[in-house]
This record gives structure tokens, C-alpha cells and sequence, in this order.
């Protein structure tokens, strides 16, 4: 994965932003801005803070470039519980390698009544 000063400098020239302008967006002098740029760990905030200044978000495209799926905002309305939990469910059983896809539709409701005698925890 690309680093964030990567990812920045991209976004800045698709925009046509310098990082002087970026730097007096933020109210920092060019050298400060560069040296927090420039260390091992860049905090939540200072992203946060460049997100707002060139209306960006950063937090996403790290997200993503980083192999993070999403379900888009518009769709959250029609997915109920039941489809969160047969995703969640069908990817963990291809973790374990298992070929069929698992329906919720599957279960027989009297067996989520029965005590589980495995169960170690109470």
C-alpha cells in the first residue's frame, strides 16, 4: 500500500493544489506541514483536517486502496439483518473452504431454541 504522503501528493495534483496552498489552507507554515508529512505515523486529525481543506476524503480512498469493502450508502436502507448476516456468515465459510453458500432460509427456527450441549460459556 501507498503511503498517505503518496496518496496526497496524488490527490494534490489532480487538483491543482500545491503543497504551499495546502499548507496555508491549513494554517501551517510549508517546512511544518512537510516535516508531519514526512514521519512514520500521520495522526487521525492532521488527515481529518486535509480532508476538510481540500475537500477530499482521504479516510475512504486509504480505505479502499487498502482492500476494504463497502456497501454504499444509498443501499443501506434495503439490506436487512438477515443479508448482513448470511454476507458475514458466507465469508467466513469460504475462510474455512466450505463450497456451499449458506441461507439463513436453511435454518429450522425450532433448532435456534434447542441449548447448545458444546456450549462452554454460560
Amino acid at each position: 500500500m501507498r503511503s498517505f504522503k503518496s496518496i496526497l501528493s496524488d490527490r494534490l495534483h489532480k487538483k491543482g493544489i500545491s503543497q504551499a496552498n495546502l499548507a496555508e489552507r491549513l494554517n501551517e507554515s510549508p517546512q511544518n506541514l512537510g516535516k508531519k508529512l514526512g514521519r512514520n505515523g500521520i495522526s487521525m486529525e492532521l488527515i481529518l483536517q486535509i480532508s476538510k481543506a481540500i475537500n477530499h476524503n482521504f479516510f475512504y480512498e486509504i480505505a479502499v486502496e487498502s482492500g476494504i469493502k463497502f456497501i454504499a450508502p444509498e443501499k443501506m436502507d434495503s439490506i436487512t439483518i438477515d443479508d448482513l448476516l448470511e454476507h458475514k456468515v458466507n465469508k467466513l465459510l469460504h475462510e474455512k473452504r466450505y463450497a456451499r453458500p449458506y441461507r439463513l432460509s436453511d435454518i429450522d427456527p425450532a433448532q435456534l431454541n434447542e441449548p447448545n450441549v458444546n456450549r462452554t460459556d454460560n
